[in-house]
Formats: structure tokens, sequence, C-alpha cells
């Protein structure tokens, strides 16, 4: 969807523009999709640092109420370029959710993990890959503190690696792969050289998923063997 703008030059408020821009499709507040209603815009004709001109939209979105401030700016600087998206602001956090055998498991993990994926939608792409490594071995270690609950203390202190080959039995082949090849790829985002240039952080965040929904199936399993068979007279 494309929206004409009518924009005010900031230098210069007797003087506007229509602008055509492609507008934000999400609230950053609510993250419901967004219609593109325009309070005011003003355009700023040359950006110091980029030298193209800069679009400042103020949304209000009808869902939550509320207003935003969008920013927008041209590929290039011909007259009849499309304004694309940069950024909005504010920005709410949108955690992720987890069931509830996930959190009665591992309460850090999901802390971590949400921290992970907040520094990821700020664009922190060089940070956010070893908050996701770190979310994984708290959910590794917990794991194996359940199913291993004499070995607590062992597990603690041991390496993410020897936890994954020492406690995490072969009875679940499924489970030891996707946390050993999540490792790996953590790993990456941790270390100066990259082992595995085929993968990227999404393929990290993709197993690591998978990883939380084959423990939950576990447990859930776990949770339905524990009900005993009610017997009723006649």
């Amino acid at each position: 969807m494309k929206v004409w703008v009518n924009a005010i030059y900031i230098t210069d408020y007797e003087t506007d523009s229509n602008l055509l821009c492609t507008p934000a499709n999400k609230c950053p507040l609510c993250h419901t999709s967004f219609d593109g209603t325009v309070l005011s815009a003003y355009l700023l004709p040359e950006d110091e640092i980029t030298g193209k001109p800069i679009l400042n939209v103020l949304h209000f979105c009808h869902c939550c109420e509320q207003c935003f401030l969008s920013v927008y700016s041209p590929s290039s600087v011909k007259d009849d370029e499309i304004y694309k998206l940069i950024q909005s602001a504010p920005y709410k956090q949108q955690h992720e959710e987890f069931s509830r055998y996930i959190k009665n498991l591992s309460p850090r993990f999901i802390k971590i993990y949400n921290q992970a994926a907040d520094a990821e939608k700020y664009g922190l792409n060089e940070i956010c890959g070893m908050g996701y490594r770190k979310a994984l071995e708290f959910l590794v270690k917990d794991y194996c503190i359940h199913t291993n609950p004499d070995e607590t203390d062992n597990i603690k202190t041991n390496s993410l690696s020897k936890c994954i080959n020492k406690y995490i039995k072969d009875k679940n082949p499924t489970i030891k792969t996707l946390v050993q090849k999540s490792a790996w790829l953590g790993n990456d985002q941790t270390h100066y050289v990259i082992k595995h240039t085929d993968r990227d952080i999404n393929d990290l965040k993709h197993f690591i998923e998978a990883t939380v929904y084959y423990i939950s199936m576990e447990m859930t399993a776990e949770d339905a063997s524990s009900i005993e068979l009610v017997q009723t007279q006649n």
C-alpha cells in the first residue's frame, strides 16, 4: 500500500509538497495492522549524513489510540522516488510466549531469549546472537537438571557441550541433534571465526524454537503419564 503525504518543509514552513510513501503496516506500540493514518508530516530536504531527504510522519493508530513517529527516506534523490520506511518509534516490546512447561522449567531462558529478541529488533545484530546462545545454555541445562536431578551441581558447572553429550540420552535423538547443532551455531555468534558460513542467526533461532517444541512435548507426555486410572464401582 502506498499513500500520498502532504509534508511541510522544515526549512520553510510556508512550503509543502505531496510525497508518495510506503507507510508502516504495523503499529510499533500494539503491533496490530496499521492503515497509515497521518496526522502531520515534515520534510528535511537533505540529511547531513546521507544527503537524502528525510520524511518525518506523525501517525495515529486507531486500535491502541496512540501516536507514533515514522521516518522515511527515498532510495535515491530523484523527485519521483517513493519514500520507504526506515523506522518507527516508540517501540513497545512484544515478547515471545512459551508454554507453561517451559515457563516452569526455565524462566531464565525465557527472560534471556526475549532480551536477545529485543536486541535484534533494535538492530543490534552483533550482540543478539550471543544472547540467543546464552538462552540456549539455560534451557538445555535446566532440561538436563530436570531429567537428572541428582547431577544438578555437575550440570551447573560443566560446559554446554559436556552436558549435551553426558546428560541428554540417546533415546531422545531429536532433542540431542537440535541442541547440539544449536550450540554449534550459537558458538559462531560468540567467536571471531565463523565455522558454519552457510548458516546464520535465523537458523539458530529456528533450531532453538524446535528444541523448545520437542522439550514441551516431552514434558506434556510426562504430565499425561502422571494421571492414574480412577476405578469406578458399579
